[in-house]
Parts: C-alpha cells; sequence; structure tokens
C-alpha cells in the first residue's frame, strides 16, 4: 500500500510540473512511466507495442476481426465491407490488400450473385474465410487465390434477423435474437450446410435480445450488453459465474476464444481494457491495457482476437 501511495503521490507531482510546462517532455515521460508503475501494481499488464495498422471510415464499425497468421480480416458492418491485411514475419509491418485491403463489399458481384448485407464472416477448418450474407449466400473466399464463390443457403428465410455467426468442428452456428435461437447448421460429408437445426434443448427459453457478441470453442459463450456472460453446453446455460473483477464490465463489444486457446477475452470498453478470464471456473485472471501514453489506442474498442501462440492481440 505505500508503494501505491508513493507512485500516486509521483502522479499528482509529474502532472502538476506538465501543468506549468505542458511542453516539458521530462514531466510527460515522468507521468506517463509512474502511470505505468501504477497499473503494474494494480495487476494490469501493461501492452508495451500498440502499433496501428489500418484507418477506417468513420462511418465503421468493426464487428469481427478473424485472425488466420499471417492473415487479419475484418469486418465492418458500418460501410459493408471486409478488408485483408497481411503481416510480415516478424508482426512488425503489415500490408493491405491491393484496393486499400478491400476484398469484398455490399453490391459487388460475385458470380452471377450480387452482394447483400454481410452480417458476420468466420474461417472454417478448409482453410476458407466464409461471410454469411442477409439474402441467404455463403460467401467463400480461397485466401490462395484471393477468389471468392458463393453457394446458397437451404433455409435462407431464418437468416432474416441473424445478427451473428460462428464456426466450429466443421459445423456453423447462426445467432437470430429476433426468434431467440441458435441455427446449428451440420456439414455434409462434401463439407456443405445446408439446412439448420435448432441448438437449444427442448425447453430452453432464453432471450438473446442483449447479446454483444459470440464465440465457440464446443461450448457457446454469448456476452450481453450488461457485461453478463453466458455459457451454453449442448443446448443448455451452464453454471458459470465471473468472478473477482476489480470492477465491473462497462459496455462490453467483443467476446473471443477458441478451443486452443486456454483463457477467455472480452473487450470492455467502457473501461478501456481488455479481460481475461479462466474459461473452467470463471475466474479472473488479468487485464490488459495499452501503455498510458498509448492509452487513448482503447477509446473505441470494439472487436478483438487474442492469438495465445504468437502473444498478440488484434482489435
Amino acid at each position: 500500500e505505500g508503494a501505491r501511495t508513493s507512485i500516486q503521490k509521483a502522479i499528482a507531482l509529474a502532472q502538476q510540473a506538465r501543468d506549468i510546462n505542458p511542453n516539458s517532455a521530462a514531466a510527460r515521460t515522468a507521468f506517463y512511466q509512474a502511470s505505468d508503475q501504477l497499473d503494474v501494481l494494480n495487476g494490469i499488464t501493461v501492452l508495451q507495442f500498440v502499433s496501428p495498422f489500418a484507418t477506417f471510415d468513420p462511418k465503421a464499425e468493426i464487428t469481427r476481426v478473424v485472425s488466420h497468421w499471417p492473415d487479419v480480416f475484418v469486418l465492418d458492418r458500418g460501410t459493408q465491407r471486409i478488408y485483408r491485411y497481411t503481416s510480415n514475419a516478424t508482426g512488425s509491418a503489415v500490408t493491405p490488400a491491393p484496393g486499400d485491403g478491400i476484398i469484398l463489399q455490399k453490391g459487388a458481384k460475385v458470380g452471377e450473385s450480387t452482394v447483400n448485407d454481410i452480417i458476420d464472416m468466420l474461417w472454417i477448418d478448409a482453410g476458407r474465410l466464409v461471410a454469411l450474407e442477409r439474402s441467404g449466400q455463403f460467401l467463400q473466399y480461397n485466401p490462395v487465390k484471393s477468389e471468392w464463390s458463393t453457394r446458397p443457403a437451404g433455409d435462407a428465410l431464418q437468416w432474416a434477423g441473424a445478427t451473428l455467426a460462428s464456426s466450429f468442428a466443421g459445423n456453423l452456428y447462426v445467432l437470430n435474437p429476433a426468434k431467440n435461437q441458435i441455427l446449428k447448421y451440420v456439414a455434409s460429408s462434401e463439407g456443405v450446410w445446408t439446412s439448420s437445426v435448432t441448438y437449444l434443448a427442448p425447453g430452453v427459453n432464453l432471450d438473446f435480445s442483449s447479446t454483444v457478441d459470440m464465440a465457440i470453442d464446443g461450448d457457446i459463450w454469448i456476452v450481453r450488453a450488461d457485461g453478463s456472460v453466458w455459457r451454453l453446453t449442448a443446448g443448455k446455460l451452464a453454471d458459470l459465474t465471473l468472478r473477482d473483477l476489480d470492477k465491473p464490465m462497462n459496455k462490453p463489444t467483443s467476446i473471443y476464444t477458441s478451443e486452443k486457446n486456454a483463457g477467455l477475452y472480452v473487450a470492455d470498453a467502457g473501461n478501456q481494457r481488455i479481460v481475461q478470464f479462466d474459461k473452467v471456473t470463471g475466474r479472473f485472471v488479468r487485464q490488459f491495457r495499452p501503455k498510458s501514453e498509448q492509452r487513448d489506442a482503447f477509446d473505441a474498442l470494439q472487436a478483438v482476437v487474442a492469438d495465445e501462440a504468437n502473444r498478440e492481440f488484434f482489435f
């Protein structure tokens, strides 16, 4: 507690120096260093390197980031575009695909079809990016050939109110809050999704109206606008209590995990942080924030991917 008090005093003194001389590099450095030390003391993992690689339209609404090394795909539902960026071997630089990174947008032609509203996108084990389109099409992107192909869904009318999608073990899951249901598409032997079944078990009734995001690792994880998180196992709500968090989540915008990840990650935009939980116990593990000098990088935190293998976030 004594160390915390000393650091808080140092921050106050450094701020006073900045107020007297706003152009003082020494005062600014002292303020940021002390602020970072306080974060560490408070159990916050400070992200030392936050490197911007894209700037989007002011109307952008980034709802999904898909990382498949060395590619990063970004869905902007605000302008209805999908972007592709490719990282170099060290991850120190990212190059957009030709055309400012845009590989698909509403109104474009894929074969004989015109792209309608893009609902969501996901990566599948066949090495393809798949985008779901409002009129009921699966748009599949081959990153090797940089080509799109299309296939109609068997029950396209089910997608009228769909908002989110994810995949696991070759199966597709589509969330439809309007019907308070998750549609499950089981892949055929040819790897094609045709018609869906309802995922929720008989008698299970859940209100998905405030769902913000969804992730799947065998279980389905739902984060809601009030900061609560649901875990669904075999179509039923499993017992889960997120605990030991220093303060409640405020305006969560994204949730991420995978079968390869030990952690569950939530973008907690209102508190300018990414929070990690243990998936088994629900226990808070740690929180991540940029170093003080780059804290505004989390001012409008929207979507997040945690690549545990490469120790990276894309957000």
